[in-house]
């Protein structure tokens, strides 16, 4: 497998992460997600590829998991905050902006 190959594998299994019943363990692969995708501007890069199935993927389980510890009895304030970090930053890696064609150069 190739490294970006990898890369998605290990952005899946960091989504299935914050879906562990430990709260440090969720929040450490909540983390991981946020880290690993974020970037220091107002536009991320475009997403290759290889790494699509890897977030949408996590991103599927990011919505288990806000569901599953953001609902009634089991609300953990802490623990969504960091859920939603991450999905926020996940969301933004994933999305790909179009350039209106009035802001082309010819």
């Amino acid at each position: 497998k190739s490294c970006l190959e990898m890369s998605s594998t290990i952005i899946s299994q960091l989504g299935f992460g914050t879906l562990h019943s430990d709260d440090i363990v969720g929040n450490a692969c909540s983390s991981g997600l946020a880290t690993a995708l974020s970037y220091d501007d107002v536009d991320s890069p475009v997403l290759h590829i290889v790494l699509f199935d890897g977030v949408a993927e996590a991103l599927d389980l990011l919505c288990k998991a806000l569901k599953k510890f953001g609902n009634g009895d089991h609300t953990n304030p802490n623990r969504i905050s960091f859920l939603s970090k991450a999905t926020g930053v996940l969301l933004a890696a994933s999305t790909v902006r179009i350039i209106p064609t009035s802001d082309v150069q010819s």
